[in-house]
């Protein structure tokens, strides 16, 4: 009986999620974040204010794709893609920026965009506390990275930008992908979790009507002035970007 007993409660603490274990998560976070050298942080700053300095310890690349689910063909391409299994990881492109958290001085944070190519700040979102790029692994978030199977020692994370599903970070460990939802997201996205590539896209077709809406606005566009309607929130009206700003949005 004993031994019944023993051999139950070794199933059970195998089969429990792995959150006691820091080492994971820590790991998963140092390939996230870039381990930039002292050369690269030698660069021009704007925007920032007195005090303000950048945390080099949370920085990330910028990835975008190129389908844009503001428009009929966008979704189209995106749900033949991952409906034949090919990954979202092989259809996004890095787009030369950093995205670095920002110690403000009144102990606020803060968002800067980098081009590492010319050494210097192109953007900065004051007091958004990284809202855009920062990992934060919550118990829904562990909870479903788990719960998919990925292989976690190996995922590699990427901060992303998509038209209509806002800002992001798409987990891939090169057979398993899933997508946790950050900033600008649509209504039909929570926040505090992560979509498997299959879950997603049953969303987004659910949903593609709400993500087209704006289409015909957009393709009417000044392409000298353009204000695009961005999708992350169809209820809203759009809002202008921070003069010689650039942040991604």
């Amino acid at each position: 009986m004993k031994k019944l007993l023993a051999g139950l409660l070794a199933a059970v603490l195998l089969a429990a999620p792995a959150f006691g274990d820091d080492t994971v998560w820590d790991s998963l976070e140092d390939r996230y974040y870039e381990d930039i050298s002292q050369t690269e942080t030698d660069i021009t700053l704007r925007f920032l204010e007195e005090g303000d300095q950048l945390d080099w310890s949370r920085a990330a690349h910028r990835y975008h794709t190129e389908d844009s689910l503001l428009t009929r063909s966008g979704v189209d391409a995106f749900l033949t893609a991952v409906r034949s299994g090919e990954l979202l990881s092989s259809r996004i492109s890095y787009d030369e920026r950093l995205m670095v958290f920002v110690e403000q001085a009144d102990g606020s944070g803060g968002t800067a965009v980098v081009n590492p190519g010319k050494g210097e700040m192109v953007g900065y979102l004051p007091g958004d506390e990284g809202e855009m790029f920062v990992m934060e692994l919550t118990g829904g978030v562990k909870a479903a990275l788990e719960d998919s199977g990925i292989d976690l020692t190996r995922a590699e994370c990427y901060n992303l930008c998509a038209d209509g599903l806002g800002w992001g970070i798409l987990y891939s460990d090169g057979k398993t992908e899933l997508y946790q939802p950050l900033s600008e997201a649509p209504a039909f996205l929570e926040e505090g979790t992560a979509y498997t590539l299959e879950e997603l896209a049953d969303l987004v077709e659910e949903h593609a009507g709400e993500l087209v809406r704006y289409e015909g606005l957009n393709a009417d566009l000044d392409p000298e002035k353009p204000n695009v309607v961005t999708g992350a929130q169809p209820e809203l009206s759009p809002q202008p970007e921070k003069e010689n700003a650039d942040t991604g949005r």
